[in-house]
Parts: C-alpha cells; structure tokens; sequence
C-alpha cells in the first residue's frame, strides 16, 4: 500500500492535520511534489505504474498507465483529503517523469534567515535540505552600495541567488498594472528563467536546473561592500561585502543560464 500523507501548513506554526493512503500491491506509485491552493485544496504530482485507485476514500477512482511504463498522475483531494478528481498525462512507450524545481521568497523582513527560520525552508529537520527547491533574494535598480532591496531577507548559508525585487511593474486586480516589490516579485523572474531552460532543455532535473542558474549566475557584487538589509546609519556593520548576504553572492542571469545549459547538454552555442 502506498501512504500519501496530507498536511495544511500555517507557514510560522507546522502542524499535521490527517494522513491519507491510495495505490495497491505490485503498482508503483510515486509522489514528487503537493501544494495547497487558496481553498485548502491539496493537489499532488507524480508517477504511477499499473493499474491505480486514487480515491483515497470508500469510493473508487481507477486510472491505468499506458503500456508498462510511468505515466504522470495529477489528484485533487479537498481540505479533509477527500477524492476531487484525477488526471493522468502519458504516452505510448514513454517512461514519463513528473519534477518540480521550487522557487523560494526569502521574504521581506531584512532578516537574517540563518538564524531566524522563514518558511517555507529548504531545510529539514536535524540535517540536510531539499536539493530541488532554490530561495531567492531580491535586488534594487539601485547600483553599488545599495544593490540588496532594503527589505529582503539574507543569508551566508540560505540565500541561493539574488534577483530584481524592486518596483517591477506587475499586473493587479481588475485588468490594472502597477509598480510592486518584494521577493515574491524576484522569485518569479527566477521562476521564469528556469523555465526557458526546461522550455529548450526538457530532460533537466531539478537539480541540474539549480546548480545551472547557480553557476551562471553574475559575480559582478562579489567582494564589493553593500549596505545590509535592515541597517541603520551610524551602525557598525552596516556595510558587508556582498557575499555575506547569500552562498554564491549571484545575480540571476538568462543568458549565461543558456551558455551554460548548451555546454552541459553538449551542444554548440
């Protein structure tokens, strides 16, 4: 029997709520990735193999996978894990893999997330960290000392790269654009960067897709010093090389992304 297990999380008090099991004997079944929409909804993605029940309750829902190989299963359940529906993407012959790269907000609190936890994290209780999730910084327009937006959070060990969080002009409620910031605005231009290269290269892992905007990422900060998220004027730290504020001091780049995209994948740029 394969054991789904559903939580609702409020992101600064986790807490488990129930647990759900679907799948039978001789199937394989496989959960990558759950979320919850604004409904309390959970939605999760996956493969399975066989024949399958995805009804997790006294009904049943039976999808089979093509041929012998995965298929990709996507199964709604409602806030108290009960059956919404199931869907099944696959083809003839194909081994069909289901991954998630997830992109991260620091946050907005000029926090030293090394030392305060923000959720969601990419850290695990006791030791280790998801290797497919990527947090991400945000950037000023302004150059120099005041490249880090003032707002964001930071972090040696947590921040991975950094990217433009500050006055992106963005779409609102009732059809209306206007300028926003924050590193929910930074997160979906690394979002959007790692698409393009799934978009060119689709058989990137998660993982590859990570270390390539890591690796790629501009230096032009490094060993530069900045004004920290949060600081005062007068304050003796107040100016930290950059590369106190994040691992790789980076700064997203889609280009260079490509670049070296094509020289994993050895193709010719």
């Amino acid at each position: 029997m394969i054991l789904f297990f559903g939580h609702k999380l409020n992101a600064q008090n986790p807490t488990f709520n129930w647990a759900k099991s679907f799948g039978a004997a001789a199937t394989t079944c496989i959960s990558y990735s759950t979320k919850s929409d604004h409904n309390g909804n959970v939605i999760t993605v996956g493969v399975f193999t066989g024949v399958v029940d995805f009804d997790p309750g006294p009904g049943t829902f039976t999808m089979s996978s093509i041929a012998s190989s995965n298929d990709i299963f996507i199964l709604k359940l409602d806030g108290n894990g009960n059956f919404v529906w199931a869907k099944q993407i696959g083809g003839v012959s194909q081994n069909d893999q289901a991954s998630e790269l997830i992109t991260d907000a620091a946050g907005n609190d000029h926090l030293n997330i090394d030392k305060v936890t923000h959720y969601p994290t990419a850290k695990f209780e006791g030791k280790g960290s998801a290797s497919n999730m990527i947090t991400i910084g945000a950037l000023s327009w302004k150059p120099d000392s005041l490249i880090a937006a003032p707002f964001t959070n930071y972090g040696k060990k947590s921040i991975d790269l950094f990217a433009p969080g500050v006055d992106i002009y963005s779409t609102t409620p009732e059809n209306e654009y206007k300028d926003a910031s924050g590193t929910s605005m930074a997160t979906p231009v690394a979002a959007g960067v790692a698409a393009v290269l799934k978009s060119y290269y689709p058989k990137l892992t998660p993982e590859q897709m990570k270390t390539i905007l890591i690796k790629s990422s501009l230096k032009t900060y490094k060993g530069k010093k900045v004004i920290k998220p949060g600081s005062k004027k007068g304050e003796k730290d107040r100016y930290v090389k950059f590369e106190e504020l994040g691992k790789n001091a980076g700064l997203i780049n889609l280009y260079e992304a490509i670049k070296l995209a094509d020289k994993m994948n050895k193709f010719k740029s």
